[in-house]
């Protein structure tokens, strides 16, 4: 290695490592609405942060096509939802 070059650190999230941390974010697909129209929030998936705090793994189950703006939400357990 040349004098003053670092290497890189490579990780590597697994299946089982986001099966054991929670994740930070929901993502939201919101359809764009009409004036008066009720509007639909739908899960669509994911994030985790990094470890070094510099950005996001996300997890997507699908992409909309219609157009819907995604929208990342703090993380809030069905459980607690279910409770209010």
């Amino acid at each position: 290695m040349m004098p003053g070059l670092t290497t890189r650190k490579e990780k590597t999230m697994t299946t089982e490592t986001q099966k054991t941390k929670t994740p930070s974010h929901t993502i939201y697909a919101v359809p764009k609405k009409s004036e008066g129209e009720k509007v639909f929030w739908d899960e669509v998936g994911v994030l985790w942060p990094h470890e070094d705090g510099e950005g996001f793994k996300v997890d997507l189950k699908y992409l909309p096509l219609n157009g819907a703006d995604l929208v990342a939400r703090k993380w809030k357990s069905k459980k607690i939802e279910q409770e209010r």
